[in-house]
């Protein structure tokens, strides 16, 4: 399965890095996993948040093709479990869907366009992240979902 993880903005933290790469190398063992990170000029940083999630918005969907079933991040998309999310990936490749795709937006979230085209969001707490801080968390989580449909000993829940 293709597992494409999409985000607003390059991750500027070295520790997330670090921590990214590691989760994404493991990751590939199990699917063709991509991180996607949309570099946004400077100059966006000094709109106002309106403009920038419309902006940041029009981004994410030129990035997200047809044909591939997107899911949002969101705090206030659905609660999920990690092995809920296993079952989620797992139920998609059943189905013979072969490509599926995470989006995580900028500071602000998502614009209402994104809402709509990409409806189906999940939340991975009801804490609230920094956006760079969620990729991390994010692709722990898809990672622990392959451990969890391979039977595998990583998670212990």
């Amino acid at each position: 399965m293709n597992i494409r993880l999409v985000c607003v903005g390059k991750t500027s933290a070295a520790y997330l890095q670090a921590g990214i790469a590691l989760y994404a190398e493991r990751l590939r063992r199990y699917s063709k996993f991509s991180l996607v990170e949309l570099e946004t000029p400077g100059a966006w940083s000094r709109l106002p948040p309106g403009e920038l999630l419309r902006r940041e918005g029009e981004l994410l969907l030129k990035h997200s093709p047809r044909g591939e079933f997107v899911y949002r991040f969101d705090e206030r998309g659905q609660s999920i479990t990690s092995p809920g999310l296993a079952r989620l990936i797992e139920n998609h490749g059943l189905r013979g869907e072969s490509s599926l795709a995470f989006l995580i937006g900028g500071a602000y979230g998502f614009s209402e366009e994104v809402k709509a085209e990409c409806p189906h969001s999940l939340s991975l707490s009801q804490l609230t992240f920094n956006h760079q801080m969620v990729r991390l968390i994010a692709i722990e989580q898809i990672y622990r979902a392959f451990t969890i449909i391979r039977g595998e000993p990583y998670h212990h829940g």
